[in-house]
């Protein structure tokens, strides 16, 4: 496993994006189009749609790839997977509208993507998280290769989470 990226970003009007390459289109209802899951949308191609807890301010994000599925971690209170195509080994997650954020390296290709959340409730409580305040939200991305399959909500935990699939379903 390979950690490509380990470090905390901005959350704007509870969103993120990470991209894989092209230009990301902030069009909320399209990410989740056909999906069972209201947390992570992948029906654009290259671009992972999050829905985050935090309205505004931070949350943690770790970003992992791997060469096969790695196991769940029970410690996590939502899970879900969904299938991307990498259209670029340029990968980087925008940090809510105001398109900053972070940049690294991953591979062109077809992957599986589990996304692990802890803290949505709280997020969600908190509603805004500053700079200077401890994390509540912490996102665990981990890609493997893998040929496309539906999304799948894998566990449910958290309230918010619950609201969003019901949200897209």
């Amino acid at each position: 496993m390979r950690v490509l990226l380990d470090d905390k970003t901005r959350v704007s009007y509870r969103q993120m994006y990470l991209g894989t390459g092209g230009e990301l289109k902030y069009v909320w209802e399209e990410a989740f189009e056909g999906q069972t899951n209201g947390i992570l949308g992948a029906a654009r191609l290259g671009q992972l749609t999050v829905s985050s807890g935090v309205h505004s301010g931070f949350v943690g994000v770790r970003v992992t790839l791997s060469d096969s599925a790695p196991p769940i971690d029970p410690s996590w209170e939502d899970v879900v997977e969904v299938s991307l195509t990498a259209s670029s080994e340029h990968w980087g997650i925008v940090e809510g509208i105001v398109e900053s954020g972070h940049g690294f390296e991953g591979a062109g290709g077809e992957y599986r993507v589990r996304m692990s959340v802890k803290g949505m409730d709280a997020g969600a409580a908190a509603d805004v998280v500053s700079d200077d305040d401890p994390l509540v939200e912490h996102h665990l991305f981990e890609f493997w290769p893998a040929p496309w399959a539906a999304d799948e909500i894998v566990r449910r935990g958290s309230d918010y989470a619950a609201r969003r699939h019901q949200d897209v379903s």
